[in-house]
């Protein structure tokens, strides 16, 4: 359950850790002082500035691969604005919680960063300061996620409990999914707290959207942008049955092909844009861990071979099928007609066959041979001799599931209150 909470920390980190990469290239940029002047927002009673907004925009586009230019500042900062927002409300809430990050933790977020790139201690603020980069942006980051993961712990984590009528009502739901579509998907998503917030959501929506079709990679996008628990994983939301969805994304969803993204899709929420990956019907949960004994008989076809000697070559697969009783005729057989070798094990996990084979052999009973399965330069026999399944569904897995679940819902609530509560002046 900790590592869970700790995602926010983690994510700040992962920035940092992928501006490491890019430092070296960063020109030192002088801030101007009317950028330091000049306002971009007012948060309560503090101010972020035009240079706060360049400067973190600078990080992001850099830590994504993108270039500095106008037309990825009009399609970024009005997005990083409303997370620098947010940054400062969680500050704030920190701030009324007597919650605070210390220097040395600060310190060592720095020196997880320096040692993930393989840096010497303390070379991080160096290479900033010569990039031009004033660290003050980078910790200012980390401190936001810090405090705000202390938050999360104090007001919420203790609130979330799940119960075990829960877990078992989630594992009939997964069981009773099995043969329904499901697809692998990625999201962005942004929240819309108050009507007043539409356009400006749906703009930026589009916007990050356009930069993606632009060539920004979609899970960098998602961890700089996304306010789902996802976000830290590049908002990888996994396997989905696409039964899950609310109506409006499971219409979006159905309408992709793997690789294609969504327009921007309005729910009761926010702002979602979706990625699917991949596609394919829902399999018993581990039921590619199986792994399964195979006995073979590899029907080779002589090159060039005409439709009747292919007939024949079937036929004779066909009369082996109905007379092999179990592994040990299979063996037999194999020896007289033909010991050709076939590139698959013996003894083999599910998830390692072809699209094609794994479907046969999941569903093949025990000591019953296949129809005759039509492969390169032949046709192929196949019979199950032992099939050794997973344990099943993991309860811990899913009481995880449900609890990230949970703690998404309850902090997308308490960003919207903190949000509602605040007196935000947007001034760019």
């Amino acid at each position: 359950m900790r590592s869970s909470m700790l995602r926010l920390r983690n994510r700040a980190l992962r920035l940092t850790a992928a501006l490491a990469a890019f430092v070296f290239a960063l020109a030192p940029a002088a801030p101007g002082a009317q950028e330091v002047m000049n306002i971009a927002a007012v948060v309560n009673d503090e101010v972020i500035s035009i240079f706060d907004l360049r400067s973190r925009t600078r990080l992001i586009a850099f830590s994504a691969g993108l270039p500095d230019g106008p037309e990825t500042r009009r399609r970024l900062e009005p997005q990083i604005l409303r997370t620098l927002i947010d940054e400062r409300l969680q500050l704030q809430e920190a701030k009324r919680l007597n919650i605070s990050v210390g220097t040395e933790e600060i310190k060592s977020a720095f020196g997880e960063i320096e040692a993930q790139n393989g840096m010497p201690k303390g070379r991080l603020e160096q290479d900033l300061r010569r990039a031009g980069i004033d660290a003050a942006i980078v910790e200012a980051q980390i401190r936001a996620a810090i405090s705000w993961d202390k938050v999360v712990r104090r007001q919420i984590r203790s609130q979330v409990q799940i119960g075990n009528d829960e877990v078992q009502e989630a594992i009939q739901r997964l069981k009773g999914q099995i043969g329904r579509p499901q697809s692998l998907i990625n999201e962005i998503f942004l929240a819309v707290d108050s009507v007043d917030q539409e356009d400006q959501v749906r703009g930026s929506a589009g916007r990050l959207l356009e930069q993606i079709k632009s060539g920004a990679p979609f899970d960098a996008m998602a961890r700089q942008f996304s306010q789902s628990s996802s976000a830290p994983q590049g908002g990888d939301l996994g396997w989905v049955p696409e039964d899950d969805l609310p109506d409006e994304l499971r219409r979006a969803v159905e309408n992709l092909k793997p690789g294609e993204i969504s327009e921007p899709v309005r729910s009761v929420s926010g702002y979602h844009i979706m990625l699917v990956r991949e596609r394919r019907l829902q399999q018993a949960p581990g039921a590619e861990e199986a792994e399964v004994s195979l006995r073979y008989i590899f029907f080779r076809a002589p090159p060039g071979a005409s439709p009747s000697e292919q007939k024949s070559l079937v036929d004779l697969a066909n009369l082996v099928r109905d007379n092999a009783t179990d592994c040990a005729d299979m063996g037999r057989w194999r020896q007289q007609i033909d010991n050709s070798p076939f590139p698959i094990p013996e003894k083999v996990k599910l998830k390692e066959l072809s699209d094609v084979l794994r479907a046969i052999v999941a569903d093949l009973p025990l000591g019953k041979a296949s129809a005759p399965i039509s492969v390169a330069n032949g046709h192929l026999l196949v019979m199950v001799c032992e099939r050794n399944e997973p344990a099943g569904i993991d309860e811990q897995r899913v009481e995880s599931a449900l609890y990230v679940q949970r703690i998404d819902i309850m902090l997308r609530r308490y960003m919207r209150d903190l949000r509602r509560a605040a007196f935000i002046d947007v001034r760019v």
